[in-house]
């Protein structure tokens, strides 16, 4: 026992050997895990995280509350290599039969947001299960759980709506994902249509906006009209995009706009049509 307590606060000290001087996205130390393929490194690697996440998300909530504007699980913060060191501790956790995923629940639901946002057309749960080998299917209904504590806990975004009412557990890794990556073209496409109008219709309130692309809407997938019933979402994510300007935290914050915006440049479909929406705006200064 005295030697796997000195082998623990060992990894513990490594860990923050490694961290010393990096700094993440939102000026915390940068995520790692060791390459230590030991079940425990995964779980110290993932306590830390869950800290950092916690920090993360409480900023965000608290810079929001006056204006009631939700947070998003998309914001983490967490850069490309990071979200990968995510998957890789996760899968690693998993494998232990005594693992207690509740322990790092907000992880949890940063993963699943993830999943949702590369989502490729193929049914979400069996990607799910692909990329989470081992993983019990209890933890559907426990990320549910957990997303309602985020929105309980730090203003997490809630969905609305027919879909939401009929698909209660995914519906929230898919909307925290705001806006997954096959739907940027669909939504540029539809923002061209009334492209004249938009500029005055952004200066409403957010679920106002919303609503009018909503109903400007003449067609797209089965997905993108689930999305498209989620007006403060929409209104949030377009009003941040149109503006392609990351200052104002409590719209999005900055990092997720900065993702955003760069993934629909990497595509050519959907930058062609935002760039047309974006002809309509006075030029960035």
């Amino acid at each position: 026992m005295i030697f796997r307590a000195n082998k623990l606060r060992l990894v513990f000290k490594k860990i923050l050997m490694e961290q010393d001087g990096l700094s993440g996205v939102h000026g915390g130390p940068m995520y790692r895990s060791l390459n230590d393929p030991a079940d425990e490194t995964a779980n110290v690697a993932l306590s830390l995280l869950q800290d950092r996440l916690e920090t993360t998300f409480k900023s965000l909530w608290d810079q929001r509350k006056l204006s009631r504007r939700p947070v998003f699980a998309l914001e983490h913060g967490l850069s490309t290599l990071e979200r990968a060191r995510l998957q890789r501790d996760l899968r690693a956790a998993v494998r232990q039969p005594r693992y207690r995923p509740g322990r790092h629940w907000l992880a949890w639901i940063v993963y699943a947001a993830e999943l949702a946002y590369h989502d490729d057309g193929v049914e979400y749960w069996r990607r799910f299960d692909t990329h989470m080998p081992g993983c019990s299917p209890s933890l559907r209904t426990a990320l549910r759980d957990w997303f309602e504590t985020f929105a309980s806990s730090f203003g997490g975004y809630r969905p609305v709506g027919r879909w939401a009412q009929s698909y209660p557990i995914i519906s929230w890794p898919h909307c925290h994902a705001l806006l997954p990556r096959d739907l940027h073209w669909q939504l540029g496409r539809t923002l061209y249509e009334f492209r004249y109008e938009l500029p005055q219709q952004a200066r409403s309130s957010p679920a106002m906006l919303g609503r009018f692309i909503a109903r400007m809407n003449r067609g797209g997938s089965s997905r993108f009209e689930n999305l498209l019933e989620q007006e403060m979402l929409v209104g949030l994510l377009v009003q941040a995009l149109v503006a392609r300007d990351a200052a104002a935290i409590d719209t999005l914050h900055p990092a997720a706009i900065k993702r955003l915006l760069a993934d629909i440049g990497a595509d050519a479909m959907a930058a062609a049509w935002f760039d047309e929406v974006w002809s309509v705006f006075a030029p960035r200064h």
